[in-house]
């Protein structure tokens, strides 16, 4: 087919590498290779077709694109190609020095298997995109730190706690503490969001436990002065600082489950027996 009848594309559709930048493309859901950790699952070569079609609003019709490297003598098109490689990653690097690597980025960005293009058209299987190295960057510095957070929680367990853990992973309990705690801590690693949830699981119950023990006046919470105590002796069992914002349900059911589990086990025993005698 002759070149010129190619890329007819309006000022509004140009699309460069800034100068001095480089861009990537890359394959859409790759997998870990579960059979070989470290690994992932990257077909050995695939080819983006070096022709497509795209729609044009200013004109409101349908343009022809295409990878063009060159034309022959008798004006007919020489197309690329474009290859994700699994020697490279599945990725396909461009830089804005090179002239044919502005051409393809042209070509890759307005494709309609370019799953970022805004404009693709949904009838094509998107299977590559370009990847947004400060949006990644964010990703993972915010999954990174979901992950300390899991970990440092995981640190501060008491060991009562990294039994329930430990039990409801389906772990056998008959193991020293320093390997449950191993485990405990590396679900919390690799699993940080589903290990939070579980820590959370326990404090809504010790919340719900004190909210009870308030209900049958086992306990006491004064707003006024920022404490829990006991309804019977008026002794003090938790003070919060009074501040916007705090939760002092949760603070008191924290401190239980991390500080002070005899006081959690008294409450617990005092519940049980007036759900035992109503």
């Amino acid at each position: 087919m002759k070149a010129k009848l190619y890329n007819k594309i309006p000022q509004s559709l140009i699309k460069k590498i800034p100068k001095g930048k480089t861009v990537v493309f890359r394959l859409s859901n790759i997998k870990e290779d579960y059979d070989n950790p470290g690994q992932f699952l990257i077909p050995l070569n695939k080819n983006l077709p070096p022709t497509d079609e795209i729609y044009n609003p200013e004109s409101d019709e349908f343009l022809p694109i295409a990878y063009i490297t060159g034309v022959s003598a008798n004006g007919e098109a020489k197309f690329g190609q474009i290859l994700f490689q699994k020697v490279n990653g599945g990725c396909v690097m461009l830089n804005s020095n090179n002239p044919d690597h502005q051409k393809m980025y042209q070509y890759m960005s307005l494709s309609n298997y370019n799953n970022s293009n805004p404009n693709r058209s949904e009838s094509f299987h998107a299977w590559f995109e370009l990847v947004d190295n400060k949006q990644e960057a964010q990703q993972s510095r915010a999954e990174r730190k979901i992950i300390l957070k899991a970990l440092r929680a995981a640190d501060e367990l008491e060991f009562v706690q990294v039994k329930s853990i430990a039990s409801s992973l389906g772990h056998r309990l008959d193991k020293s503490e320093e390997e449950l705690r191993d485990l405990v801590e590396d679900f919390a690693e690799y699993e940080p969001e589903t290990f939070l949830n579980l820590v959370e699981q326990q404090t809504n119950e010790i919340e719900a436990d004190i909210r009870e023990a308030i209900d049958l006046q086992i306990l006491k919470h004064s707003k006024s002065s920022a404490k829990f105590v006991w309804v019977d002796t008026k002794e003090e069992v938790f003070t919060y600082k009074k501040k916007i914002g705090v939760k002092p349900y949760t603070e008191f059911a924290d401190y239980l489950l991390t500080e002070n589990k005899e006081v959690y086990d008294a409450i617990k025993k005092r519940l049980q027996a007036e759900r035992d005698n109503p």
